[in-house]
């Protein structure tokens, strides 16, 4: 009976978090905008001129790009500095305190950075579409693609602020990782553009291939792959049981 008492009373938690979370960044969606979207457009302008003249390959990719750096600079790159914050203010001691999992906490997070990514991103893709000359597609499978993703995403995130030692050394590292990511493997440009290590290193990266699956749903109309989204769910499973029993997130 408790463990049904527990069940139905998961929903409440889970919402209750989620709120908590997404209200304490409330009044940071502007800023969010403008930071989540200025390096990406900015980039769009610097690689349009780099590669002229662009072919429509060209251009469907430097779009897919920026969006995809948008992406992980708002998620994985604060949802990071976020729990190094939570660890090192107390917060986390404070979660501990309340009659949540673990597991309850880094769902919460991931689904409240990842509603207010939308902003930065959805402002990132129709700027860069517009000055790339781009038609406006709205695909249903994108949306998709980006929550699939963002599961293993926010997992390691959570995992580089644990582990840091101060903010700014999380910050720093999710930078890092950020670029190399979105810079290995053709999620911008072709393979031909990019050296021989880079292409290796991308036939591995989960985000090439993430932009390689936005490319055909929104420019070609193609299904997403269900083994990238079974695969991908089965890593970020993964992930979470490997936090909840090894990491030592309320300590």
């Amino acid at each position: 009976m408790a463990s049904l008492r527990e069940s139905k009373h998961l929903p409440s938690k889970l919402s209750s978090l989620y709120l908590m979370e997404l209200t304490n960044w409330r009044w940071s969606w502007r800023s969010m905008i403008v930071l989540g979207a200025v390096s990406p457009i900015a980039s769009v302008v610097f690689l349009a001129a780099a590669f002229h003249p662009l072919s429509l390959d060209d251009r469907q990719r430097i779009a897919v790009g920026v969006l995809m750096l948008a992406f992980l600079f708002e998620n994985f790159h604060r949802v990071a500095g976020h729990y190094a914050f939570m660890r090192h203010h107390g917060t986390l001691e404070y979660y501990e305190s309340l009659p949540v999992d673990r597991w309850m906490v880094l769902a919460a997070v991931m689904a409240s950075f990842f509603t207010l990514s939308l902003l930065p991103i959805t402002a990132t893709f129709i700027a860069a579409t517009v000055y790339l000359n781009l038609p406006l597609v709205v695909a249903p499978e994108a949306i998709l693609i980006l929550i699939v993703v963002a599961l293993p995403i926010s997992a390691m995130a959570a995992a580089v602020g644990v582990l840091a030692r101060s903010g700014s050394e999380a910050t720093s590292i999710a930078t890092v990782v950020t670029i190399g990511l979105v810079s290995s493997g053709s999620g911008i440009v072709r393979e031909q553009a990019i050296p021989g290590v880079l292409r290796t290193l991308g036939e591995v990266n989960p985000i090439s291939h993430a932009a390689g699956y936005l490319r055909g749903a929104l420019y070609k109309g193609q299904a997403v792959d269900p083994i990238f989204v079974m695969s991908t769910l089965a890593i970020a499973i993964i992930l979470f049981v490997w936090l909840e029993r090894h990491l030592e997130l309320f300590g």
